[in-house]
This record gives structure tokens, C-alpha cells and sequence, in this order.
């Protein structure tokens, strides 16, 4: 660490734990020199922001102060790096082995962050020590410990070569007894724990790993504690999986033993039944909260998805067992780990267990089946006087039962309204933490919002070059996602010139690779090439591994929307080598990939499409949730891959899954939720439902409308597919209207995007063919079909349209015409617009006398619309009509 870089460090710990008056008074009184102390008000101005310390900011004072970031091959004493296993909110943790050529040894180091509070020391701290004192074959072991050369604390620890328990028992498709086997394995490792002091606080799936032998190891005491430590945590502070936590933990009450009971009996929930028991994967943070402080989850034989005997299994003693572990009230549950694992194991022996109660015919029912020969000769025997007892026992069990439900109504009842009005207390917090702009109680819109993070990005942050140009390529990105891709330009020009004087070469990398994209969707193209040009220059400067990761993604994105979809493909492997080759394991840039793959495969294998569609929609879970907008769209990507491949029930199911998630994600008329929308109706429009498709479209246009208005890409692109529509249902009149709209919308928005504007002549051409006003129709199609050439997009339909106009003026030129083009019409897939054409070319040429060649085209046209429309749809039994009898 430099001189600087101490002086820093020293002052910064001085203050870290003082309020802000105390801190300002210990600056002015300190002897360090101005340039330290200016320093260090800034991270102490920083440090206090809920939010904590961007990435970019960590990364400007970790250079300040002399820290170089940890990498493959670095040593901590006597272990050398391998590579980072992953990284979470105290630092990093990474791969490492012994430099000891006579001790060969894998392990995993935890290095605690370069920049970190006190808080996050003593936790650190705390970890270190309580795993010194946790000795058990199911717990990974701390080896040792010491302090980096830059004065970071890191601890050693067994490395588990593992799976989660929950993929394991999956994978190795393990049956009920060998789950249960599996489980009590990790309650006795908490049980150790909990004879030593100790509360885990963070069980769940993703911190219990099995080994190569089937070994059970728990992991992560990161915010475990002494049972006699008095720990309060404020909603900021909480580490933990919301998911998997208990309701007084969601709430701010004490934890105790029972808190860990909890989260093992859901831990056991998930093993018996595969499925989580409080929330799915599309829950909400506000969903989960209620699910765990308010909803009774179903028992588990009621939810299960394993086989029916393995269901029938969970009836009863299971039910109850896991039941009891997970009910709300900390006093009601198991009172302890022991407890629970003794029942586990009387269930597994066959013996009664205690969360079933006590009744003296439930034991015997176990006596029996425990001992179904030797109770046989005795069961017979008092067989008369059974049956009385039992019809007692039935009476004074039920009257009991009767009496338990409603104490416990009641009881949970008072429990309700109490957590009810603490989980608002709770969400109100979240809802004004996430309102950051002093609005005087007045509505504010998006572009109101802008403007005023605009103005407050250019009077601020100047001493913080990376936090600005991070802040300013967000708003170009959010100018970008709306459409106003010459706004984020303009944003971009400013991060590259910030990137240049400071000498940023992975930050003007990335500006130049942004504007390049934003110039593409301009209509650009040259300017975007030429931007590449200089960003590969740039990528062959910088040693940042994601940086020339991100640069090959954006160029793949550009390559694939040029139509080079081979060379989008290469470049998106080579990215994803990369990444592989240098140990980096990035959900999120994997997935861009991924997604690039799905995108450059989808007009030539569907089938591998549909591959790298699946790789990144597990990489979006991943990084970000399925509640995101990148998990949405690759979701609206993946239904367009389905109808390619004609499984037409799982495309439609997708749509209305990415429609629900778009619904939780954004307000009623948001323009992702339109577009959502507008794929539903394209789905409807190509399967002949027309009019649900109408509505579809009619309701997405409205939406639009209401945002963003009629002078935008969004409203202008699904006009003309409602226009498409209304050609297809014989509206022409209507139709009409709705290109020429659209046509002279895109030449106001889309001026720069001559393949936009073509595209709607040709659909002008065609229906004025139809209506046959041909020279209105070759005047249109004139001006599209070089922008078709030039583009090197696919004429063949134009050339339909072409040879129509030809039929109406001249059936002897026309059937030149028509020979020259069926050919290559034949050799097109199958769909609607080649039956629509077929049927269209064959009634020209019946009113021209080519007989054979109408009826021939006819004939394929029929062969197509079992397998283009849907048999109960209005397009099937209008156009079966129409053209067939």
C-alpha cells in the first residue's frame, strides 16, 4: 500500500464509525495533508448511502489508496490463487493451493473487501472465530488465516468439490428414504453447531453441498452468532435469502435455536417434495414476505411432484414432522434440532413420532407394522374389544382436534394482525427508500425524472470520474430502451470524452462500443462500423477480461442485425471461450452471449436456437431473477423460436408466462408490456385466431398511444402487422389506411431506416396489387425492392407481387413472369405468406387460362393450411370457404 494510500486507510478507519459532525470535526483537526482529507470525506459521504459503495467507486478508492485487485496467480503466504469461486457482500472467495511442493492441497480462501465498514470487519471476524470452534464432519473446516500484504483479513477453508443437496438428490434421482437419510446428515450439523453456541441463521439449499462420497458439508457462518450474543438487525443491514428465512427474521424479532429449526424444516420441504414451500420463482420481494409471515404453506403429500407412492409416503408422520418445524410462532415449533432429528429417525425405524401425537391407537398401528407377524395372534384377540376403543379414541380424538383449531384460529389470528402491520411497516420503508426525489407530493413523470437526474449528473461527481461515467452510460441506456437513441449518443460522446482525459480505456471502450449499437438501430451502419474500428483498437489495449468480453457481445449484437449472422455466431463463441478460458464465471455477460447464439441461429436452426435460448434464460435466473426484464424478453424470444419449430401450445403458454411477468414488471401501458402484448396478437394473427388477434392488437396500439404516442418506433411497427391483419381478413379499405399510415409515420421517425420504410411499400404494393390498381402498385414496389437488394433481405415475396402486377396487365408477359419465380417460390419454407401467395398467384392465373399451373398452386396451397392455421380458427374455415368449394 503507498504512503497515500495509508494516510487514507488510517484516516477513513478513524471516522468510519463517528456521525457525520463528529467526523467533520476529526477531519479539520488532523494533521494529514488536504488532498487525504478530501479523499476521505468523500468515501465517508458515500459510505453512508443506503445503497453502499457502487462497483465503480470501490474500484476508484481501491486504486487511490494503492490496492491492486486480487487475480489467478497472486499468493497469500504460503497459497497461490486459481481462480475466483465467487463473490458476495463481505469479498471474494477463490480457489486456491498450497505452494508447498511436498503438501499438494486445494482450498477456498474468503478475502474480505479492500473497502469495508466496521460492521463488515466484525462479521468477517466473528465468521473466522465461530468456525475455529466448529470441528464436525459436516461442516467445511477452517484451516487457518491471516492478513494480505494490503492489510486484508482472509480465512482458509476446506474446499467442497460439490452440488448443492437439492440438484444432488435430483441428479442421483434419490428415493424417500435416502433423502431423509441425507437431510438428518445436516441437521446434525447444525445440531453440533447449536451445542457450541452457535446459530447458523442462513440455511438453505445453495449453503449445503454434498461431496463425491455423498458427504454432507454446511456452509457460510457469515451472519451466524453466540446464542447468547445480542445481535439486532435493521432491514439494511439483513444478509440473508428471503426465501428461506423465518417470519421473526423477515420481521426484526429475535432469532434463537428455533429460528434454524425453521429453515431446516423448509429445507426438508423442498427435499420431499421438490418445490419450495412458501414462493416460486416469479415471487415478488412484497409476495414473499406475505407467504412467509402470513400463508400456512400445503402440506407436503398435497404439492408434491414425485411419483404417487413416494407421495403416499409424505401422508401423515411427514406431513406432521415437517408441519411442525415450519409453523409461524417460534414457541410452537420443535424446541429444538434434537427433537426434530428424533423423529426423523423413530419415522424412519417406524416407531411413533411426536409431531403426531400421542394417541394410544397410533401407536399400536406402528406396533403392528413394525411387527406385522408377531401382533397378528394378539390383534385377533382383541379384535372386539378394538373396535370400541377405537371408536372412543375417533370421538375424544376428534373432539381435541375441534378444540386445537380453534385456539389455534385464534392465536394465529393475533399473530396476523401483528406481522401484518410490521410487514407494512417494512414495505413502506423499502417503497421511500426507493424514492430518492423530493417531489412535494406532486406526480412526476419519466422524462420529468430524467431531467432532473440530468441536471444533477452534470453539476455533480466531477472528482469521481468512473461513478459519473457509469451514472451517464445508464441514462444512455434508458434513453436507448425508450427509443431516443440519438439522446444516449449525445450521453455517450460526454463518458468517452471522461474516459479519454483520465485515460479509462475499458470505459471508453465501452462508450465507444454503446454509441456504435445506438448508431446501428439509427440506421448508421457506416458510422457504426467505423466506430468498431476504433473500439478493436481498444480491445486489443486493455488486460480487462469482461471489458473485451462486453466489446465482443456489442459486436455480435451489430454483426447479427446486419445480417452476418455467421459472423455474429463466431464472435459470441469466441466471447464465451474467452470467459471460460480466463475462469470468469459471469451469469449476466454469459447470457447477452447466450442470447446472441439464440438470435444469429434463429432464421437458420431453430432446434439450436432454441438451445442457446434455454443457456440464456438460465443465466438471466440466475444472475438477475426471473422477475427481470432481460428474463422477460428472452422469454418473448423464445415463444418466436417455438412457433418457428411449430409447437405452437408451448409457444402460446411462454407468451402468457413472459405476459405475467411483464405485468409484475411494469406499469399497464409500459411499452415492454405493449410489445408483449403484440407478440401475443402476432402468435394469434399466424395461427389464424383473428380475432383474438385483432384485439391483442388493438389493445397494444392503445397502450402505446397513451406513453409514447403515434411518432414512435414501438406504436409504428405493430400498426402495420394490424394492417397485415386486416389485408388477411378482407378489410382491404382498412388496410389501406393503416400502411399508408404507418408508411408516412416511418419516414418522420424512421427516416434514417430505409429497410423500415421499404418494407411497408411492399405491403402497399401487394394489397394494392390486390385491389388491382397495378400502377399504384408498381410505383410502390419500384421503391422498395432495391432497399430489399441492397439489405440483402429476401425479395422472393416482392417478386410475387411483381408477377402478379404483370398477370393483371398481361397474362403472356405475366406467365414468363410466373415461370421464372415458381421455382424459387417452391424451394421457400412452409407458412402464410406462401400460401397466401400460392392461392393468390393461382386465381390470376385460372382468370388467365393456365389451368395446370392454377390448379397445381391451388393444390399446395390446400397441403398448407392444416399446418399454417388452426382447424377451429376463423382464418382456417374463412379461407376453406373461400377457396375450396
Amino acid at each position: 500500500m503507498s504512503h497515500f494510500g495509508q494516510n487514507i486507510k488510517q484516516l477513513f478507519n478513524q471516522c468510519i464509525d463517528l456521525n457525520p459532525t463528529e467526523q467533520k470535526a476529526v477531519i479539520a483537526a488532523s494533521e494529514f495533508d488536504e488532498e487525504v482529507k478530501a479523499k476521505v470525506t468523500s468515501m465517508l459521504k458515500h459510505h453512508h448511502i443506503n445503497y453502499g459503495l457502487t462497483a465503480a467507486m470501490i474500484e476508484e478508492v481501491t486504486e487511490d489508496m494503492g490496492l491492486e485487485q486480487l487475480k489467478a496467480g497472486d499468493a497469500l503466504n504460503e497459497y497461490r490463487l486459481i481462480k475466483m469461486l465467487g463473490q458476495g457482500g463481505q469479498g471474494e472467495v477463490w480457489l486456491a493451493k498450497r505452494t508447498d511442493p511436498n503438501f499438494e492441497q486445494q482450498v477456498a480462501i474468503k478475502v474480505l473487501k479492500p473497502i469495508h465498514s466496521r460492521l463488515e470487519l466484525n462479521r468477517f471476524q466473528a465468521e473466522r472465530n465461530l468456525l475455529a470452534t466448529l470441528n464436525h464432519p459436516n461442516i467445511a473446516q477452517l484451516y487457518g488465516g491471516g492478513t494480505h500484504n494490503d492489510g486484508r483479513l482472509y480465512m482458509v477453508l476446506e474446499y467442497i468439490d460439490g452440488i448443492n443437496i437439492l440438484d444432488h438428490t435430483r441428479k442421483a434421482k434419490l428415493n424417500l428414504t435416502q433423502r431423509l437419510k441425507l437431510f438428518l446428515q445436516v441437521a446434525k450439523a447444525v445440531q453440533f453447531a447449536h451445542q457450541n453456541g452457535i446459530i447458523h441463521r442462513d440455511i438453505k439449499p445453495n449453503n449445503i453441498l454434498v461431496d463425491p462420497s455423498n458427504q454432507i458439508k454446511l456452509l457460510d457462518f457469515g451472519i451466524a452468532k453466540h446464542v447468547d450474543a445480542e445481535v439486532t438487525e435493521t432491514i439494511n443491514e439483513r444478509m440473508l435469502t428471503m426465501a428461506y428465512s423465518s417470519p421473526e427474521q423477515l420481521t426484526g424479532e429475535a432469532v434463537s435455536t428455533v429460528t434454524d429449526v425453521y429453515a431446516l424444516g423448509l429445507v426438508l420441504y423442498q427435499l420431499l417434495t421438490d418445490q419450495n414451500a412458501h414462493v416460486n420463482s416469479t415471487s415478488t420481494p412484497a409476495e414473499i414476505i406475505i407467504d412467509v409471515t402470513e400463508k400456512t404453506p400445503p402440506l407436503p403429500s398435497k404439492c408434491t411432484s414425485n411419483e404417487v407412492s413416494f407421495k403416499n409416503r409424505l401422508q401423515g408422520d411427514l406431513d406432521n414432522i415437517v408441519m411442525l418445524a415450519i409453523r409461524k410462532t417460534p414457541a410452537n415449533r420443535y424446541q429444538s434440532v434434537d427433537s426434530l432429528i428424533h423423529d426423523v429417525e423413530q419415522h424412519l425405524k417406524g416407531r411413533p413420532v411426536s409431531a403426531s401425537g400421542e394417541n394410544w391407537l397410533y401407536k399400536v398401528k406402528k406396533l403392528i407394522r413394525r411387527n406385522p407377524l408377531s401382533s397378528l395372534m394378539t390383534a385377533l384377540t382383541v379384535a372386539s374389544f378394538l373396535t370400541l376403543f377405537v371408536i372412543i379414541s375417533n370421538v375424544n380424538v376428534t373432539v381435541k382436534a375441534q378444540r386445537d383449531l380453534a385456539l389455534a384460529a385464534q392465536s394465529e389470528a393475533e399473530q396476523q394482525t401483528q406481522l401484518a402491520m410490521k410487514t407494512k411497516d417494512f414495505l413502506v420503508t423499502l417503497l421511500r427508500s426507493a424514492s430518492p426525489l423530493g417531489s412535494e407530493g406532486k406526480e412526476i413523470t419519466l422524462s420529468q425524472v430524467l431531467a432532473q437526474g440530468e441536471r444533477q449528473l452534470l453539476n455533480s461527481a466531477d472528482d469521481q470520474p468512473h461513478l459519473k461515467t457509469t451514472l451517464i452510460q445508464t441514462f444512455a441506456e434508458i434513453q436507448s430502451n425508450l427509443g431516443n437513441n440519438e439522446n444516449a449518443v449525445n450521453f455517450l460522446s460526454q463518458s468517452i470524452a471522461i474516459g479519454k482525459k483520465h485515460g479509462f480505456i475499458d470505459i471508453e471502450l465501452q462508450g465507444i462500443g454503446q454509441s456504435a449499437i445506438a448508431l446501428m438501430w439509427l440506421g448508421k451502419n457506416d458510422d457504426a462500423q467505423r466506430l468498431f474500428k476504433e473500439a478493436d483498437a481498444l480491445f486489443l489495449q486493455t488486460n480487462n477480461v469482461e471489458a473485451k468480453a462486453w466489446h465482443l457481445a456489442r459486436k455480435a449484437t451489430w454483426l447479427q442485425e446486419s445480417g452476418k449472422q455467421e459472423s455474429s455466431e463466431k464472435m459470441a463463441l469466441q466471447g464465451i471461450s474467452l470467459l471460460k478460458n480466463n475462469g470468469i464465471d459471469n451469469p449476466g455477460l454469459l447470457g447477452r452471449f447466450y442470447n446472441e447464439l439464440a438470435a444469429a441461429n434463429r432464421h437458420r436452426n431453430n432446434e439450436q436456437a432454441l438451445i442457446y435460448n434455454d443457456k440464456s434464460l438460465k443465466a438471466a435466473e440466475l444472475s438477475t431473477g426471473i422477475n427481470h426484464p432481460y428474463y422477460q424478453m428472452r422469454l418473448v424470444s423464445r415463444s418466436v423460436i417455438l412457433m418457428r419449430l411449430k409447437r405452437h401450445e408451448e409457444a402460446e403458454k411462454t407468451l402468457q408466462t413472459a405476459l405475467k411477468i411483464a405485468e409484475k414488471l411494469y406499469s399497464k401501458n409500459h411499452p415492454i408490456l405493449a410489445h408483449t402484448w403484440s407478440e401475443l396478437a402476432t402468435f394469434y394473427h399466424n395461427k389464424g385466431h383473428f380475432n383474438k388477434a385483432k384485439n391483442a392488437y388493438e389493445h397494444t396500439l392503445s397502450m402505446l398511444e397513451t406513453t409514447l404516442g403515434k411518432e414512435n418506433v414501438h406504436y409504428i411497427l405493430p400498426l402495420n402487422n394490424l394492417a397485415f391483419l386486416n389485408e388477411d381478413m378482407g378489410n382491404w379499405t382498412l388496410a389501406e389506411k393503416q400502411f399508408s399510415e404507418s408508411l408516412a409515420l416511418r419516414k418522420k421517425v424512421l427516416k434514417n431506416q430505409p429497410m423500415r420504410i421499404a418494407s411497408v411499400q411492399a405491403n402497399l404494393a401487394r394489397l394494392l396489387a390486390k385491389m388491382n390498381r397495378s400502377n399504384e402498385a408498381a410505383h410502390y414496389l419500384k421503391l422498395a425492392m432495391p432497399v430489399f437488394r441492397q439489405s440483402k433481405r429476401n425479395n422472393i415475396y416482392n417478386q410475387v407481387t411483381d408477377t402478379a402486377i404483370a398477370l393483371n396487365r398481361s397474362c403472356e408477359i405475366g406467365e414468363t413472369s410466373l415461370n421464372q419465380l415458381l421455382p424459387e417460390l417452391n424451394t421457400q419454407n412452409t407458412g402464410w405468406r406462401k400460401m397466401y401467395a400460392q392461392f393468390w398467384l393461382s386465381s390470376l392465373s385460372q382468370a388467365c387460362g393456365l389451368t395446370d399451373i392454377a390448379d397445381d398452386l391451388k393444390k399446395q396451397a390446400k397441403e398448407q393450411l392444416d399446418d399454417v392455421y388452426d382447424i377451429n380458427s376463423i382464418g382456417y374455415k374463412n379461407l376453406s370457404s373461400q377457396w375450396f368449394n
